[in-house]
Order: structure tokens, then sequence, then C-alpha cells
């Protein structure tokens, strides 16, 4: 090759390359033309798909990061018929399939984000939720054998969390030192933690694996539940106990529950008084898709080893309080003795 043929060579790549970076960087954008083939695929307006309809689908399974924000404009219901229709155009699921994966979704035993997981890793449903069991411990039997696996529990997860945090310059506290709101003085964080640099104070709920492995359970109510009514505005708003509804009552309930509680020792109260205020929601990473579901982008993630924390400000605890309609259900349950 001589040396015009290899500047030749050297151009064509370089603009490969850039285009491909261009690409890359800007987010998607469809014409008129492809909107009204995303409308007829949401609502199921025609039997046999064009070649628009199909290359379209196909588009959305190699960048569907890039599409999920034009699929959330949509009702649920539609998102999930869309969702549904890409993985069928990546043969992750079969026609005959979509009615029991739509029947799954409705009871809340899977979600749009294991969807949407599933078409990113190009795999079906099922192993999405299998290999989303992370943060997992293997315990063995007396004879030496491997047993079933348990999830880290709470204890662990926020020690282990607490270690990474104190790393980075964190000073983390232990709900013991937190005064608690409501009528028994008991409602209060699992942790606190100060970032001095940048004069910030986050109230954090924490759910390990453990917890996480069945978030439906949030939605249940018992004997006393001071959070009852909150509970059932939120199901109300989702349609009902599915992964959304729940982990939102841990957002807009219980975290919320928490944003009156303070120091108890006086001299730390002092201290932190004009520090800015957020609430903390404390995760295993594999819960992360869930909790954007229902949060988008009004939280921050920051990533502590195998755990992600939502930071939501003042701000955005105001309008989820609006949202649900929530103020007065918790005025009084959640205010300091």
């Amino acid at each position: 090759m001589n040396n015009f043929s290899e500047q030749i060579f050297i151009l064509i790549v370089s603009i490969f390359i850039f285009c491909g970076a261009v690409f890359a960087v800007n987010p998607v954008t469809i014409s008129k033309t492809s909107a009204s083939l995303l409308d007829d695929i949401a609502k199921g307006a025609v039997k046999n798909y064009t070649v628009r309809h199909t290359g379209l689908l196909l588009k959305m399974g190699t960048r569907i990061d890039d599409f999920v924000p034009l699929i959330k404009k949509y009702p649920l219901q539609e998102q999930r018929n869309i969702l549904l229709e890409v993985l069928k155009s990546k043969d992750l699921v079969k026609s005959t399939e979509t009615l029991v994966l739509k029947g799954r979704l409705k009871k809340g035993e899977i979600a749009e984000a294991d969807l949407i997981r599933a078409i990113k890793s190009n795999k079906k449903v099922d192993e999405i939720i299998i290999g989303n069991k992370k943060n997992v411990k293997a315990s063995t039997s007396t004879n030496g054998k491997s047993t079933e696996k348990d999830l880290i529990g709470k204890k662990e997860f926020e020690e282990n969390f607490q270690i990474t945090a104190e790393k980075e310059g964190k000073y983390i506290h232990d709900e013991k030192a937190v005064r608690g709101g409501g009528l028994k003085g008991t409602r209060r964080p699992d942790k606190i933690s100060v970032d001095e640099k940048n004069e910030t104070l986050t109230k954090i709920e924490t759910k390990s694996p453990k917890e996480a492995r069945n978030p439906l359970s949030w939605c249940g109510t018992y004997k006393n539940d001071y959070l009852k009514t909150c509970r059932e505005k939120v199901k109300s708003y989702y349609g009902g106990c599915n992964r959304k509804s729940a982990w939102m009552i841990v957002i807009a309930c219980q975290a919320n529950c928490y944003r009156q509680s303070g120091f108890k020792n006086s001299n730390l109260k002092e201290k932190y008084k004009s520090y800015k205020k957020q609430t903390g929601l404390l995760v295993p990473k594999d819960q992360v898709d869930d909790i954007l579901a229902v949060l988008g982008k009004q939280a921050k993630t920051v990533s502590y080893g195998d755990s992600v924390l939502f930071e939501l400000s003042e701000e955005t605890m105001e309008k989820l309080t609006s949202q649900f309609g929530v103020a007065k259900d918790l005025a009084g349950q959640c205010t300091p003795k």
C-alpha cells in the first residue's frame, strides 16, 4: 500500500470513527413517520408490520436506552406493548408468550425494567430475573456441600456501604444517633451521611438484597400502620400493588416520613444546621432499573461498591408529596416529638 492509499484509508477510518462517536453521544430523534410507526406498535394498530415497522423495532433493539425517554411518554400498557414487540423482533419472546408476560407484568412478578434489561443484554426475561440475584453469599452445610445461596441482609449491606463511604470522606451516623419523628419518636432513617466538603446531609433509608427480593411486601398494611393511607394512595396511582408502587411507597411514604428527624446530640444538630438536606435511598445495584422506572431523572445516583445511593432533593420530595397528595396523611405521624 503506497503513501497515498494509506492516507485515504486513514481518512475513511477516521470518518467512520467520528460519525460513530457523534451518533453515540447525541440522543435519538425520530421523524414524524417514525413517530407514527411507534404509535402503531404501542397501540397494536396493525396486524402485519411493514418493513418500516420492523426496521424501527430492530433499531430500538440495538439502542433501547436512547428510546426509553420516548417510550415513557406512552401510557403504561402501551409502554409494555412496545417493549414486548422489541423483544419479539429480537426473537427473545414468542408471540404465544406475550400474553403470559403481560399477566406477570400486571401481577408485579416482573417489571418494565426487566424487559429493558432483557433487550439490552439480548437475553430472555427469565434469564434476567435469575441473573438479578446478585449480592449473594454461598452458605455450606455441615458436609461441606454447597446449599441454597443466601442474600445479604441489612446489617452486612449497611456495613459494606459505610466502609466505602467513609473511605470517600463521608461521615456515617447510625440511626441510634437520630431523634425520630412521629407520635412515638421512633420514625428515623437507617443512616445519616454527612458530606462536610459539600455541606450536605442525607437521611438514608436502606433496602438490602434480602429485603428487596420481595418488594411487593411493602404494599401491605398492618395493625396501627401509620403509613396505611399513604400506601393506598400510591398503589391507587400505579393501578395496584406492583414494583413501581412498592418502590414509590418506600420513597414517598417511608423515607418521606424520616425527613423531619434530626440528631439527638445538640452539638451535631447545631454543626449541621445550615447544611443542605436531602433524602437518600440505598439499594443493591440490581434494583436500580426498577427505581429509575419510577423516578426517572428526579434523583442523582452515586455508587458505593455493590450498592447505589439515590439522592433526592427537598424540592423533589415536596413534588412527590404533592403528586400523591399525602402531606396531610404524613403530618402528625412524621413530625418530631
